[in-house]
Parts: C-alpha cells; structure tokens; sequence
C-alpha cells in the first residue's frame, strides 16, 4: 500500500523541533473523495501545521480501518450504502460521527437527456425496451449497465437492483479498472454524443455537465416511503436511492490527538455544486492534479472555508495561496 506524505513539523521551545502526530486521511477510488480530502489537507497542513498521510483503502474495509485508528478520519462515507455493521460501531463509539459533508449529495441511475427526451424515457424499468441504444460491444444482443467498481458496496447494490428490476435479461455488467476510467467513460461518451447507462452521483465531474437525465427507481416496497427501517438488510438495499447521507466519520483517538480540528471537521462542508464544477473544470482543461483543483476551489470559494476555521487559520491560508500563484495545467 503506497502512502503519501508531506513531513510537517511546528517549532518548539530549545534546540529541537517535536513532529505533530500524522493525520491519516482515508481515501477511496472516485473523483469526489480525492477532491474533498485534497481541500482538508491543504486547510490542515498550511493552516493547522498538521503532517498528512493520505490512505488509500477499499471501501469494504473502511468500518474496520476507521475502528482500528488504521485511519483516522473519512470525510465522505456514504453510509447507506455500507451494511449495519457501519451503523453500530457509530452506536458502540467505536466510530465517532461527526456530521454530514454535503446536505443533497445523491446517487441515481443516468443516460444522456437526447436519448431520454426523444424516447421519452424517465423510469428505469422503461430500459428493457431500449436496450439497443447501450449495446455492449462484446455481445450485441444486450445492453451494457455500469454499476461501479466491484470495490465499492454500492456494485453489489446496483447489480441486484438491475436484477430485482428485471433488467438483466437485458445488460450485462461491466467492470471497471479504476474511478479513473469509470470517470472517462461518462465524459467521454458526454463529449462525444454518445449512449451510456450506469450509476453516477453527486458531487462528481460527471454531474458537473448537464448532460444527463436521472431515471426514476420503481418502489418495490411500500415501506421504502413511509417505513424503510422495517425492512431487513437486503430488502433495504432495493429501496430507490434518496438524497444520500455522506458523512464525515473519524477514529475516537483524534479528538484526544488533534482536538484543535474537530470543529474544523464538523463544519467542513464545500458544496456538491461547487465540488462538480471543479471537478469538471478539471477534467475540461487536463489538470489532473487534486492538489491544484484543490488551490482552485479554495481561492474561488473563500466565503465558503473561512467560516470552517479560526481567523489565525484564515490568514495562513491566505498568504499561502497568494504565495502558490497560478496553478499549473498539464
């Protein structure tokens, strides 16, 4: 496993400097997380003084990493897509919840708004009829779906949905080498005018184009609209996708370790509008860098972080940012 370190240390009393303990920032493999977590280590590094090690681990193991201290700290968990598990270490304190990164982050089905509005296509089950559009290039008898990367939860989520709405028939699945190459396979058929059907949320690159039409899910249970928690597990899974609840979720031992950034944490909250559009502009003009997108968000939005820290924080940044200058393109 590769890790990423910037070595900070803050000057101490005498001859020698005393390092600040490392923050371990989990990351995941999709263009919103590396974006948000790029933002919180610049504000921890240039104005906490904050040493920060970026960690790369599957989704699937993030209860675990999160409870163990292996990290400390995720700022976007999309928690209904993780199984109970999740829910009860934040119950048993295993797990500390500090609150919601973004109030509409949501997650849906999309295909281009051309195909939707001249077929006049709005509900997913409507696929099975129009399947020809998405053929897959390896099987020109069905369609192709894309469901995620098989190390995200929400794959195995979106796989049996595909199933329960009787859509199998009628795709086939494919998997994806990375977010990377999920992502370029959205912008590409954007930029190209072409079909493509799969999973997509927001905040995003993909989503920061108004491309797309977002299908409507069948109710296969009445008690996903008035009564979800009646469900079991499974059943809870095949609910329609509703404004989602990402959350920042953190390892008991920073609040002794790095007490100093827990209000930070808290009240870091960048916008999934504003998250898209960097992303996007990113994506538009080649700069690949999370660093610098990161630059580029926190001087075009400073009405925005500078209500997360102190003033002494603030003008750190500040004069950072200034120092940085222009961001490079690749």
């Amino acid at each position: 496993m590769i890790i990423c370190t910037i070595a900070l240390t803050l000057p101490v009393e005498g001859a020698t400097a005393t390092p600040i303990p490392p923050i371990k920032i989990h990351t995941g493999d999709w263009d919103s997380i590396k974006l948000t977590n790029a933002i919180a280590k610049y504000i921890l590094e240039f104005g906490y003084g904050y040493e920060i090690r970026i960690h790369p681990t599957p989704e699937k193991t993030l209860s675990d990493d999160l409870s163990s201290g292996e990290v400390d700290v995720s700022f976007e968990v999309w928690k209904e897509n993780h199984p109970a598990t999740l829910e009860r270490k934040i119950n048993t304190g295993e797990i500390i919840d500090l609150g919601s990164i973004y109030s509409h982050a949501s997650q849906y089905f999309i295909i281009p708004k051309w195909v939707a509005e001249s077929h006049n296509i709005s509900r997913l089950e409507q696929m099975k009829d129009y399947w020809y559009f998405f053929k897959d290039p390896e099987n020109h008898h069905m369609g192709l779906f894309y469901p995620g990367l098989i190390s995200w939860f929400v794959h195995d989520t979106n796989i049996e949905k595909l199933k329960a709405y009787g859509l199998t028939p009628f795709f086939n699945s494919i998997t994806m080498p990375s977010g990377r190459s999920y992502e370029a396979s959205f912008m590409k058929a954007a930029m190209n005018n072409q079909t493509i059907f799969g999973h997509y949320w927001s905040p995003s690159t993909v989503m920061g184009l108004d491309y797309w039409t977002i299908l409507k899910e069948p109710e296969l249970f009445e008690e996903c609209s008035y009564n979800a928690s009646s469900l079991n597990e499974t059943s809870l899974l095949l609910c329609p996708f509703k404004d989602a609840r990402v959350h920042k979720l953190v390892h008991p031992g920073l609040i002794g370790s790095a007490p100093d950034i827990i209000s930070f944490i808290e009240k870091f909250s960048p916008g999934t509008k504003e998250i898209s559009e960097i992303l996007a502009y990113g994506y538009l003009h080649s700069i690949d860098d999370y660093d610098n997108l990161a630059q580029l968000y926190l001087k075009k939005y400073p009405d925005k972080w500078k209500n997360w820290i102190p003033s002494d924080k603030i003008e750190k940044i500040s004069t950072s940012l200034n120092q940085n200058g222009e961001m490079v393109s690749k």
